[in-house]
Parts: C-alpha cells; sequence; structure tokens
C-alpha cells in the first residue's frame, strides 16, 4: 500500500504534541481500488469518447470525495468543482447550483483550483462561501433561470476547464416525478455539449437513477464502479493490506498488532470501506491519544466504531445496488433482439473495477446461458445441473425472494427483519421446483448474522 506521507521515526513519538501525532495519522493510504477508480476518471476526462456525463458510484465511506481531490490535484489543466445540495424542500435547486458555477468560474485560472461547496476546504483547493460571494455579485440573485444558465454557459466556454466534477451529485435526482428526472439528465447532457467539457457526477448508487432514466442517457454516459473491499480471498487480502498501513501509523509510544488482530471486526464494522474505516480510527487514534495512551487498545477500537446496527443497515442498501449493478440479462437475449445466433462457446467478461469473473457457460439442454460470479462455488453446481437428467430448466439470478430474520445475537437479539434477496438459481425439476444458494460456510454465516431465518414466497 503506497502512503501519502511518512510519520518518522516512531521513537520520538512521545516527544511530538497530540496533535501533530494525529495529524501525521490522518493520511491517505492509496488503495487498489482507489488507485483503479483515479485513472479511469482520468481516462474518462482526458479521452471522452462521445461521452460527456460520467457517472461515478459507489457506497457511503468508500472514499469517492478523497478520489475527487486527488483527480483535481493530479489533473493537469483545471477542473470546475462543485457539490450539489440537497433541497430543502421540494425539487432540487437549479437556481443556487447554476449561480455556485458562476462564481466558482470567475476565480478560476490556469494552474488555480477552486471548489465551490459549504466548508470544504481541503488543502490545495480554494473554497469560495456562497453567502459572502453573493453578497458581492446581488444581480446573481435577481437574474433568472435562463439568464444564469447562459451566463454559465459562456463562462465555461471562456475559461475552458478540463473538467466539471460534481460531487454528492445524487441530489440533482431529488425531483418529483421521472419526467422531471428526465428534464435533470437533459439539462446535463446540454451543458456539457454546449460547453464540450466533460462532467463527472460523484455520489452514491443512488445516482444510478440518473444514468438508466433514457436510452439517450445510457449511450452518452459512462458509468465508473468504485466498490468496497468483498469478501473474496483476494480482496480480503487487500483489505487487510490497508489495515497494516494504518497500523504501521498509529503514533503511540509502544506498537501493537491490534489492527491485524481484529480484521475481522475492523472488516464488519466499515463494511469493506475503507472510508468509513479511517473515519473509524480516526475517532479512536484521537481519544486514545487524548487519555495518554501509550498503545492503542482493542476497547477504542470497538468504542468508536459504527453500530452492528447502523452496519446493518448501511449493508442492506449496499447489497441490494450491488446486486442491480452485477445483475445482466443473457446475451442470447440480446442477440436473439438483434436476430443473431446465441452463442456457442464460453467467453469471460469483466463486470467491474473490482475484477470479479462474470463468466457465461453454454447449456446444452438449453437455448441460453447461465451467469455465475464464482469458479470454485457456483460453476461445479452449473455442471452439474448441465448433466442431471432430473433437472428440467434452470435459471441464474431469479427473483427476488422475501427472508425473515430473528436475531439471536447482539444488541438486537429477539428482533426481527425482513428483505428481499436474490438467490443464485432457480431450479424446475421432474419431482420439484426450487432456488438454490451457493456460498462458503463463513459467507453465509454474514448473510445470515447468525440467526435463524425463514423464507416467505
Amino acid at each position: 500500500m503506497e502512503q501519502m506521507n511518512t510519520f518518522g521515526n516512531r521513537a520520538w513519538d512521545a516527544q511530538i504534541p497530540k496533535e501533530e501525532r494525529l495529524e501525521a495519522f490522518k493520511q491517505v493510504i492509496a488503495h487498489p481500488h482507489l488507485i483503479a477508480v483515479e485513472q479511469a476518471v482520468h481516462e474518462a476526462i482526458r479521452e471522452t469518447g462521445g461521452a460527456l456525463l460520467i457517472f461515478a458510484c459507489g457506497p457511503t465511506g468508500v472514499g469517492k470525495t478523497i478520489m475527487k481531490n486527488h483527480v483535481i490535484r493530479q489533473e493537469r489543466a483545471p477542473i470546475l468543482s462543485l457539490s450539489a445540495r440537497p433541497p430543502l424542500n421540494g425539487s432540487f435547486a437549479w437556481k443556487d447550483f447554476l449561480q455556485s458555477g458562476i462564481l466558482a468560474l470567475e476565480h478560476l485560472s490556469i494552474g488555480r483550483k477552486i471548489a465551490l461547496s459549504a466548508g470544504n476546504n481541503e488543502e490545495g483547493i480554494h473554497s469560495v462561501q456562497p453567502r459572502e460571494a453573493l453578497a458581492k455579485h446581488k444581480p446573481l440573485n435577481r437574474a433568472t433561470d435562463m439568464d444564469l444558465r447562459i451566463s454559465l454557459e459562456t463562462a465555461m466556454k471562456r475559461r475552458h476547464p478540463a473538467a466539471v466534477i460534481i460531487d454528492d451529485a445524487q441530489y440533482l435526482g431529488r425531483v418529483s416525478g421521472g419526467r422531471q428526472l428526465q428534464n435533470q439528465v437533459d439539462c446535463l447532457k446540454s451543458l456539457a455539449e454546449i460547453t464540450e467539457t466533460v462532467h463527472v457526477l460523484i455520489g452514491t448508487y443512488e445516482l444510478l437513477q440518473l444514468h438508466y432514466v433514457s436510452a439517450q442517457a445510457v449511450g452518452r454516459s459512462v458509468v465508473i464502479h468504485f466498490p468496497r473491499y468483498g469478501s473474496s480471498d483476494e480482496e480480503l487480502s487487500q483489505f487487510k493490506a490497508v489495515l497494516r498501513s494504518f497500523q504501521e501509523l498509529l503514533p503511540f509510544e509502544e506498537e501493537t498488532n491490534i489492527l491485524l488482530k481484529h480484521w475481522e471486526f475492523c472488516y464488519e464494522r466499515s463494511l469493506g470501506c475503507v472510508g468509513t474505516l479511517y473515519d473509524m480510527l480516526v475517532r479512536a487514534v484521537h481519544a486514545a491519544l487524548w487519555a495518554d495512551e501509550k498503545r492503542f487498545s482493542e476497547k477504542y477500537l470497538r468504542r468508536y466504531a459504527l453500530s452492528e446496527a447502523a452496519c446493518y443497515a448501511m449493508i442492506h442498501e449496499i447489497y441490494e445496488a450491488e446486486r442491480e449493478m452485477a445483475f445482466r440479462p443473457a446475451s442470447t437475449e440480446l442477440r436473439q433482439m438483434l436476430g443473431l445466433a446465441p452463442h456457442a462457446v464460453m467467453s469471460q467478461e469483466v463486470s467491474d473495477t473490482r475484477q470479479r469473473p462474470v463468466l457465461r457457460v453454454k447449456e446444452h439442454t438449453m437455448l441460453f446461458v447461465a451467469q455465475f460470479e464464482s469458479h470454485k462455488n457456483e460453476l461445479p453446481y452449473i455442471h452439474q445441473f448441465d448433466h442431471d437428467d432430473n433437472v428440467l430448466e434452470y435459471y441464474d439470478q431469479p427473483p427476488f425472494i422475501k427472508l425473515s430474520y430473528i436475531l439471536q445475537q447482539w444488541e438486537r437479539a429477539g428482533r426481527r427483519v425482513a428483505f428481499n434477496y436474490m438467490l443464485n438459481f432457480f431450479l424446475i425439476k421432474k419431482d420439484a421446483v426450487g432456488c438454490r444458494e451457493f456460498r462458503r460456510s463463513e459467507s453465509l454465516c454474514s448473510v445470515s448474522m447468525n440467526s435463524t431465518c425463514s423464507c416467505r414466497n
């Protein structure tokens, strides 16, 4: 793992003030997912290929704002960075957004990058506060939305920023109806085309509703997924490497192996999101330093971690979004609509920046292909289905079923929770019909949360 800075000689830790020791710990770890997404964004900015809208999305706490700041600093040409704000009531406020863009562009010059947002004073990025700036530009308050739109387009043509980056862009989708959602995307696409400037929209998975609002939006845009670290052996190894980097930076007199020793707890309470892990560790390290601790201990790690209830709510939302992003119809459906014959050979595809293989295998009993993501879990059973005379048909990614859990442990013990869940396969046999799920035992435990569950149609 690459570290952005170095802390220095650990023998001198005790002589350094607490504030400096904490700041030394608060540095960014350049991990594989962050590097891959940054590179993808840079490539999309430098060569659009006709796609002027870039949707960079990922779960809360994955590190999207960190990625944005890195891209702004590393890009040679000036970049206009804005933040979309949630509406106080009703729909997204375009007038405030356009005013912000105009004011930021007035300060934008070659070699200088400006982010206009509320209280986001990152090092190397000048922040202009809207109220202070608007006081000097009173005519903007009286301008119509169309006047502001034309003014922003003119200013962007004059300044020629390399790109416009909009953080928290999911708030652009806060509108009252589907037609208005289409209008939001049309306005962004029009602004990007008229100014010939790439617009990078960064946000949570909620941002995807803007991408899929129409075929035109899909065809003229690119989606870059910033994923959390999953539970595969490779990604868990990468997550542990991140923990090792943070552990080496712990600013205490005595060294410890606390983070790697409790890596499962760190993974559970961060959900594999490095940004969430970072925030959790900063809070814990701050408390330990101000308590004059010589060694970082487990009690601070657990005290300042997210609660299990919070993690459960977050992973439910993340899981549904990941399922939606991973879903893709069988390739034969597209080929049939185009009038082409189905593939008869095995092919390999890569679904996202996590580099997880998604293979499609020609079935000899059916006229379409089955999708699977695991060589060790799902592939052997596909071959078994394919050669089992008792299996008449089988389908991957069937419709959701409702799972109902009675939690047995932790602070939520005894509570019933329910949510929709997509199993791996739906089988039609000569003597039975049902769904099948194939996971490793430890993965099943993480899904079930050590609970008793029942399935309901």
